[in-house]
């Protein structure tokens, strides 16, 4: 009970500065986070529209699946750090970036839920395994191409993997709670610490009177050094205690 009040202000102001910290350092994380993928989606868009313009020309020619035109997405995949294929209405892909000789993405097949999503939608973009057409997550974006009809020939596909990002922004999250726990600790024990200093003087005040009700007319307060309210307060309870100890 003795040092309830004191306890309370320092219990009230480390929870504040606890929540105010927590929250502003979430908010400015998920705002780094979106930030980064918002990057991250433009670049794979440019790639997007530079792939869209090439596949449209070419398939004037119907050489989709020419070997200049995959020398052309490797060029651009390697430059982006980008995995870029192209597939047909049906989702059947045509041709890719990769450049092993034997491509373990050409002709295979998107699955009907991935195309009706694509084809409902004049951009699209996710982050998934396009149901399991890659072994881990990736930012996607497609979008349609076609002929002079106007109509979609098929479907441009920009990707990077997603996993190692956010495996990395994991880490980064651990590390700023790590940090935020450290910086909380060393304000909740510097908080104590002048809770306690300010509380001193009051609790020697409140010995000092019960000493001058027990008839000691000898106690005094330590002196408080700052020039604020608690240092005019001991300075004024000394001299009261002062023409006590004279008059008695």
């Amino acid at each position: 009970m003795k040092h309830g009040l004191f306890f309370k202000n320092f219990l009230v102001t480390a929870c504040m500065f606890a929540v105010c910290f927590i929250v502003f350092g979430v908010t400015m994380l998920m705002m780094g986070r979106a930030f980064l993928v918002r990057e991250q989606e433009k670049r794979l868009y440019a790639s997007a529209d530079e792939v869209t313009f090439l596949a449209e020309a070419v398939s004037l020619q119907d050489e989709l699946n020419s070997l200049e035109l995959r020398m052309s997405l490797a060029a651009i995949s390697q430059s982006n750090d980008t995995h870029i294929f192209i597939c047909d209405e049906f989702g059947w892909v045509i041709t890719s970036s990769d450049t092993a000789r034997v491509s373990p993405y050409i002709g295979r097949t998107l699955s009907e839920n991935v195309m009706d999503q694509v084809a409902g939608a004049a951009d699209y973009e996710t982050i998934s395994t396009l149901d399991g057409f890659y072994e881990e997550r990736h930012y996607v974006v497609a979008r349609p191409f076609g002929g002079e009809d106007g109509e979609a020939e098929g479907y441009v596909f920009v990707t990077c993997g997603a996993d190692g990002f956010l495996r990395v922004w994991s880490g980064f999250m651990a590390a700023f709670f790590l940090i935020a726990l450290g910086v909380l600790a060393l304000a909740v024990g510097f908080q104590y610490l002048y809770s306690r200093r300010m509380a001193r003087p009051l609790h020697e005040m409140a010995d000092a009177a019960n000493r001058f009700a027990r008839g000691d007319y000898s106690a005094r307060v330590s002196p408080y050094d700052e020039p604020d309210e608690l240092g005019t307060l001991t300075e004024a309870f000394n001299g009261m205690a002062e023409s006590l100890s004279q008059n008695e």
